[in-house]
């Protein structure tokens, strides 16, 4: 069975971890509000704009990647276990979102993030800091490592369906790293609902079959192999 963390149940303030950087193991908890205050707001606005310079120059590589790997980080699932990395392992809360990355939109960012300003179990979006994409933060309830796999799945395919856009694979992982940006054009729904992941499952048993039948699906063997999902 999967391993059974207590979500975040009481409100809907969604409390997550917050790590300075990439580096660092020391974390904090910040509640969604508190994201989109400072990602609306001028802390962040030099680095995003420092890596936007850098990123654009092929011989400036290495000093984006920097700029970008110093940039703090959130675990939008929930909360870390203190003074330990961001690893699955060190899941000890579920915030009950779960984040979605989706590269590469280029011209139609920006219409992208309306269509999902419009889904009411998307809590937060932000343009990434490549200004290329987005980073969407879904309201999932998924309540276990067991159930997040496949929630996260059902969803996924909703989310691409919508944009007619991929999200980045790597993102299913549960404690995937979302960096912070400066993006005045941030949205957060105040009350949002939860995506109904449960009940498409119960009127089509067959979404089942997004992870349990795909035996080389990467999703699926990361959360064998982390021994998330058994």
């Amino acid at each position: 069975m999967g391993t059974s963390i207590q979500p975040e149940t009481k409100d809907l303030q969604f409390r997550f971890s917050f790590f300075r950087n990439l580096w660092i193991k020391d974390s904090s908890a910040i509640t969604l509000h508190g994201l989109y205050s400072q990602v609306t707001g001028p802390l962040w606005k030099p680095q995003t704009e420092c890596y936007r310079k850098l990123k654009v120059r092929p011989d400036r590589e290495n000093e984006a990647k920097m700029v970008k790997d110093s940039m703090p980080v959130v675990i939008a699932e929930g909360i870390c276990r203190p003074n330990h990395s961001h690893a699955a392992i060190n899941l000890i809360r579920m915030s009950l979102l779960a984040m979605y990355d989706l590269d590469h939109t280029g011209q139609r960012t920006a219409a992208i993030k309306e269509l999902f300003r419009q889904l009411p179990y998307v809590a937060y979006s932000h343009t990434s800091i490549s200004g290329e994409g987005l980073k969407v933060f879904v309201y999932l309830d998924a309540r276990t490592t067991e159930e997040y796999p496949l929630a996260y799945a059902i969803c996924q395919q909703t989310l691409e369906r919508i944009a007619t856009h991929p999200c980045d694979l790597q993102c299913a992982r549960i404690t995937q790293p979302c960096s912070c940006v400066w993006d005045p054009e941030s949205y957060l729904n105040p009350n949002p609902t939860p995506y109904p992941w449960r009940e498409e499952l119960a009127a089509d048993p067959s979404l089942q079959t997004l992870i349990r039948s795909a035996a080389n699906h990467p999703l699926f063997l990361y959360f064998c192999e982390s021994g998330l999902y058994k």
